[in-house]
Formats: C-alpha cells, structure tokens, sequence
C-alpha cells in the first residue's frame, strides 16, 4: 500500500495533476486509470524482481534515455529469458525433490501405493460405510506439503468440512472412498492426482500433498450422518468396569 501510495505520488506530480483538474468523467476517468495503472505495475515489478524507483526514471526519460530505444525490446526480452530459464530450474528441482520422496515413502511398510501412484497409510481403521463419488463427507483434514509446511487444516480451525466426494481433487476422491467411516488415513497425493504443474501459491507445481484425513461420516441428503464407528481396542477389564457401572 506503501509503495503504491509513492508511485502514485510521483506520476501526480510528473502530470501536475491534482483534485481541481478533474472537473469532467473524463478527467475522473483518465487519472482512475493511472491509479489502476499504477497499482498493477507495483505489483508486477515486485513479481518480476524490477526496481520500481528505475523503472520511474526510464518511465519519466523515455525522450532521452541513456540506453538506445532500438535496444530496449532486446534488453527486456533477455531479462524475461533470463526469469524463465531459473524458474524452469527450480521447477525441476522440485520435480525431483517430490519423485525423491515418494519413491522412498513407498519402502515404507505402513504405506501402500497404488498403481497411479497414490500412497496412503491406515492410521485408525474404521467399520462404517464406504463412501461412493455421489455422496457428500465430512471430515476433518490438514494438508501439508513435503517440507512440513500446512496450506490448509479444517483441524486448526477447529470446524470439520463437508463436501461432495467427487467434487475434490482426484487423489483426495479416490482415498476417501477407501476409507470407512470412523477411519484417519494418512494420503500421499503425487502431483499427477493433485493440482499437476499449476501454480498455486503455497502448493508450488510438482508438488506432493500429504493429507491427514479423519472421516467423521457420510452425510445423507436428509442431512442424518452416519456416525464414526472405529475398532474397538478396549481391554477385557475396562468392558467389565464399564458393564458394572452401568448396573449399578
């Protein structure tokens, strides 16, 4: 906001434009585009690495620039070039990083990996039903890439999520209907079965998802859920206790 606020300053004062001078639409008009403008070219200078106090002084001596206007367009292309070629660098480095990880994921003996190369490992395994691709689920979950970092966790927000099965991203969809209601899987999503090489912001392309997901119930149309039933591991002496407290 900072940096908007300067930039717009400046192209005000190399216009000499101020409240008065806007007396028609199209005044109002002509400077909202400059602000526009302007707002959107702070950001891109940012997103690109450009000096945005360099780019004012081209901007202002583009009649007498110390570099030869015939050289410009080389100048920018070579720069974008020069983006593009590191960009694909660290993609493939991610690429590999990622292919790294699964690959050794998959020696793990807790772990099962699927022909598509969907991994996931049972943590709690539930008796409930299956849900198919109409139903709608609810869960809880917390999404998290290979380095640790969590993009999104309906567990730290401390509200489970419903949505439909089929309406997910393919990896999450097709784990959930291996889960029974009651079960926590632990889902290792390669990016084929995730959001593939698209930018995401946090989720980079390439990039695994690792999902904690506990799969609370399968919520039917008349909103009546089918509650979470998981392996009873409770021991033969806490049966009795319980059966004689309820007794009594």
């Amino acid at each position: 906001m900072k940096k908007l606020t300067i930039l717009t300053t400046v192209m005000c004062v190399i216009l000499q434009v101020n409240a008065q001078t806007l007396k028609t639409d199209t005044d109002s008009a002509a400077y909202a585009l400059g602000v526009n403008t302007a707002k959107n070219l702070v950001q891109e200078l940012e997103t690109i690495g450009l000096s945005k106090d360099i780019f004012m002084k081209g901007f202002t001596e583009y009649n007498k620039s110390i570099i030869p206007y015939d050289k410009t367009e080389q100048i920018i292309n070579n720069y974008f070039q020069k983006l593009q070629n590191e960009q694909n660098a660290k993609m493939q480095d991610l690429c590999l990083e990622n292919a790294e990880f699964l690959r050794k994921n998959k020696e793990n003996k807790d772990v099962v990996t699927l022909e598509n190369g969907l991994q996931y490992k049972v943590v709690v395994k539930g008796k409930g039903a299956t849900p198919s691709d109409n139903d709608k689920v609810k869960v809880h979950y917390k999404g998290s890439l290979i380095d640790g970092t969590v993009f999104d966790s309906s567990i730290e927000r401390g509200q489970p999520a419903v949505f439909p099965v089929n309406a997910l991203i393919p990896g999450f969809t097709q784990v959930l209907k291996l889960m029974p209601v009651g079960s926590t899987y632990i889902a290792y999503i390669p990016s084929e079965l995730g959001y593939g090489m698209n930018d995401m912001g946090t989720i980079k392309p390439c990039s695994t998802l690792i999902f904690e997901i506990q799969l609370l119930s399968i919520v039917s149309e008349s909103d009546n859920e089918q509650p979470a039933v998981t392996e009873d591991t409770t021991d033969s002496d806490s049966k009795k206790a319980k059966k004689q407290k309820k007794s009594k």
